[in-house]
């Protein structure tokens, strides 16, 4: 999906545009009731791994607490932090992309 949700930099906040995508995200999952979606966490490749993994997953749980704050039910979400892992973009020199740094939206089962 195009919907994407972005971090600042070693922050587990959602920025302020991205709470809207939230509140999309909430709707149509409102809308569509048999509807489970894995929010998948990841980041870019600056720093050490296990620490991308934790923020991933500190992400992932933030945006799971955020729809569960809107009305979802906690059992048809999965958060998962996968870390640099699974980059959609080229990292600079510095191993930093701003593209890598987000929470995917994948749906798991109906």
């Amino acid at each position: 999906s195009a919907k994407k949700i972005n971090f600042e930099r070693r922050s587990t906040a959602i920025t302020a545009e991205s709470k809207t995508v939230v509140e999309e995200i909430a709707k149509i999952l409102n809308d569509n009731p048999t509807l489970k979606v894995e929010i998948s966490g990841h980041t870019d490749s600056r720093g050490s791994d296990s620490l991308n993994k934790k923020i991933s997953q500190d992400r992932a749980t933030s945006v799971k607490i955020a729809l569960i704050d809107l009305g979802i039910d906690e059992n048809r979400l999965n958060a998962v932090g996968y870390g640099e892992d699974f980059p959609i973009a080229k990292d600079d020199e510095n191993g930093l992309s701003e593209i890598n740094r987000r929470v995917d939206f994948n749906i798991i089962g109906e």
